[in-house]
Order: C-alpha cells, then structure tokens, then sequence
C-alpha cells in the first residue's frame, strides 16, 4: 500500500512535464495561428468593405491556396513524424535529414502551383463560380498573388520542424511582423491612404504578397542565425539517401495522399455554396475566417500532441506516448466546448465588422452559431488524426478514416443537399460536419487499441547512413 501514493506522485509528475511541454509548444502555436487568422480575418474585413462581388472573388480565388496549403501541411506532418521521433531519440542529423527533404518537397509543389495559378487564373477560378464579375476579380487577385505560394512552401516545412525540435516560440517572431506589415499595407493599397495607389483586390494581393517575402527572410534569418536543427545545408536538401527515402514514403505518401483528397473534397463545398448564391458564399467567406480563429488552439493542441507523442515514442517510451496522447485528446474537446460558447455569444457585435448587411448577415449568424456548435467535435479529430495517430506513425489508418468519412459522408451529403434538393443553408452546413463525429468514434477506438504506435527511428545501424551529428546545436530537454 505504502507503494501506490508514490506510484501517484511519479504519474503527477511526469504529468507535469506533460502539461510543460503542451503549453510550451501548443501556446506559441495557438498564438502564430491566431495571428495568421486574423491575417485573413482583416484581409476580408477590408475587401468586404469594397463590394460583395469583391468579397466572393477574394474568397473564393483564397479557395487556391487554401488548397495549396492544406497539400503543404501533409507534406510537413508526413515528415514532422520523424521529426519528431528524431529529436526524441536525440539524432540530429535525423532530423535535419527529414526537414532537407520537407524543404524540397513543398518547395517544389508550391512552384508548381504558383507556375499554374499564375498561368491559367481564370480555369482555376471558373471552378468555383460562373459568375463572370467575380471571376474577373478573382483572375487580378491570383495573378498578382501566386508569387507567395512557393514563399508559403518554405515557411510551412521550417515551422514544422521548430515545433518538433521545441522552437515552437521563435515562429512567432516573423508571423507577428508580417501581419502588422500586411495591415498596414492593406489600408495603403485597398483604398489608396496615405498617397498609396487605389488598388482595390490587386491591393489586398499585393500586400499579402509583401508580407510573406519579409515573413519568409525573417526566418530564415532565425533558423539559420541561431543554427537551430532546422538549419539545413544545401547538400542535406538535395542528396537524399535512397533508404531514409524510402522510410520516408511510406509513412508520409498516406498524410499527402490524406491530405489531398481532403481538401479535394472540402473544395467542393465552395462550389456547392457558390451555386446557392452570392450572398451564400459572401456569408461562407466570412464564417470561414471566423472558424479558423475559433480552430486555432486545436490546430496548437494537434500539432504539439504530434511533437510531444512523437518524442516520446522516439526514446522508446511507448507507455507514456499513450498517457500523453490520451490527455490530449480528453483536454481538446473541453477547451473547444468553451471557446465555442464565447464565439456563439459575440457572433452579433463581431459580424457587422465585416460591413455585411441583409441576406448575407443573417446567413453568416447561422454559420458561425452553427460552426461554434460542432467545434468539439472537430478539435477532437484534429488532436487524435493529425496529432495522435500520425505522430505514431499510423498513417495509413488515419488516412482511411479522415477521407473515408468526408467521402462516404459527407461529400454526398452535402451534395445532394445543396445542388439537388435544394436544402435550406444550415442543413447543407451540418451535413458537412457529420463526417466528425463518426472520424472521433473511429480514431477513438483506434487509440484505445495501442496499435497505432510505430517507432519508425529505432532501426538497426547498418539500415541508416553514418553521418556525424553536429555538435555545435542543442540536444533535446529529457522528458
């Protein structure tokens, strides 16, 4: 008996490192997050105060790089997997070998996209609306803004790898800068102050442009200033080891493949709504900037349940990897149910910002009471398939469970709600969340199974490359 208090007193304690390392690196990511929402958030603000039509093609020409982004985040969750475990088995050359590869990868797509966007803007934009003003809009926006998709490819792969090697702060130093510079370049160019030319659109891209250029300089100039393990070489990024290559398909092949067929259809949502009218997608537009602010602390909960069960799986701890991934997915829900409420309660003194009026106003207060309402839900399936399942290596299932639903589900759905029956908007809107509750029934299960962790960097020496660890960078804290 004399045994169980003490017994206590360790799980309290190694509970507190938990709670340590989830503020440490969850915070930071919250706080970059909300600061990129509200990015976003004034963009819209300020180009909803031109026109609706504005609006809609701003909104819907950012379908594209949402797109592009949620492509780039399955590339850096793929390699943030090992990552992570790296840094837990304390192999820094591992982990600048994942973040080289990251780096080239999303590199390259992002290119390619922008190359594309830049080339083709009107296809890309008639795949969300025939509505030939909005698509003009929409054609001087992406032009003008496709430049910053391969700036954003970089961005997303040296973040990743700060907040797995417990840098999660040092993001927020640039993040910060360029949303300060991108206000103020909005009001210059949006609506020609301060000498400025009236750009209108053009202005808003323009700025978002600039932004990201300096966003991007600055950190590189912090990764490679304080030599963090991010701090790759030229070599690291282009002389890839054909066996490390291959460990590293097979694990991250599934979160692309995962992520792409998830925002192909998350991308028909638009599509479906734009067809409901201008106004619906107008209302879209800015329930959707909402939405992101209120995600953000699950986007913080998920990727820091990425870094912290990864870690541990990495020093061979599979035990607390499951204590610490259970936590997690028990704390996510309960702070979502919270901030759902303070998004629900100011939803009337916060949508007027926008300068919205009439059908688009009132459509936009069902969307976000409607979006506060299931954010439980969907923080929970953030924090046990983006961080949970996947920082145990368990991508192929979470593959199949996050598309599978969104494709079974709710896709057709939404479809037949929107385009065939012709459903009123908030029907349509909960049919696109159904797909939540039965991925946080599924991954739940799956979790209690313990089957989902993989130690993917314990391997034999002879089945990885000899290279030399740099001993000039930091080692990772002890758990």
């Amino acid at each position: 008996m004399a045994l169980r208090p003490l017994a206590l007193s360790r799980h309290l304690d190694r509970d507190r490192d938990y709670y340590r390392s989830l503020v440490r690196i969850a915070l930071p990511i919250s706080v970059q997050g909300l600061i990129s929402a509200s990015l976003n958030l004034i963009d819209n603000i300020m180009v909803a105060r031109l026109d609706e039509t504005s609006l809609a093609a701003v909104g819907l020409a950012n379908s594209i790089y949402f797109i592009l982004a949620i492509a780039l985040f399955g590339v850096s969750s793929g390699l943030t997997v090992f990552i992570a475990q790296y840094w837990g088995r304390k192999d820094l050359e591992g982990v600048r070998r994942a973040t080289g590869l990251g780096l080239l990868v999303s590199g390259g797509l992002a290119l390619v996209v922008a190359v594309a966007t830049a080339s083709f803007p009107g296809f890309f934009m008639r795949i969300f609306t025939a509505d030939p003003a909005v698509v003009d809009q929409g054609i001087v926006f992406l032009r003008r803004i496709a430049p910053s998709y391969p700036l954003a490819g970089l961005s997303f792969m040296f973040y990743g790898s700060m907040r797995c090697t417990e840098h999660a702060k040092l993001p927020l130093w640039p993040t910060t800068i360029a949303l300060g510079l991108n206000t103020l370049l909005n009001y210059m160019l949006i609506y020609g102050n301060f000498g400025a030319p009236k750009m209108g659109v053009q202005g808003s891209a323009t700025a978002t442009l600039v932004a990201r250029v300096v966003e991007v300089v600055i950190t590189i100039g912090i990764v490679y200033g304080l030599r963090l393990p991010a701090a790759v070489t030229w070599r690291q990024i282009f002389r890839v080891d054909a066996r490390f290559l291959s460990r590293a398909l097979k694990v991250s092949l599934p979160v692309v493949g995962n992520e792409g067929l998830w925002v192909l259809g998350i991308s028909i949502y638009p599509a479906i709504y734009a067809h409901m009218g201008t106004d619906v997608i107008a209302a879209v537009t800015v329930s959707s900037t909402i939405d992101r602010l209120a995600f953000v602390l699950a986007v913080g909960m998920g990727n820091a349940a990425a870094a912290i069960v990864g870690k541990q799986i990495g020093a061979g701890r599979k035990d607390l990897a499951f204590r610490y991934g259970g936590l997690s997915l028990a704390i996510a829900p309960l702070l979502a149910v919270g901030i759902g409420a303070v998004v629900f309660l100011t939803r009337p003194y916060v949508l007027p910002w926008f300068g919205i009026q009439g059908a688009v106003l009132d459509h936009a207060m069902v969307l976000v009471a409607l979006g506060s309402a299931t954010l439980w839900m969907k923080s929970f399936t953030m924090v046990s398939i983006v961080g949970v399942l996947r920082a145990g290596g368990d991508t192929v299932v979470a593959m199949l469970l996050d598309v599978g639903a969104l494709w079974f589900i709710a896709v057709p759905l939404a479809s037949l709600g929107g385009l065939v029956f012709g459903w009123p908007l908030f029907a349509v809107y909960l049919c696109t969340s159904v797909d939540e509750l039965v991925k946080g029934v599924a991954s739940l299960w799956r979790f209690l199974s313990k089957k989902w962790i993989h130690d993917l960097v314990n391997v034999p020496a002879d089945a990885l490359p000899v290279l030399s660890p740099d001993p000039a960078l930091p080692e990772p804290e002890a758990p």
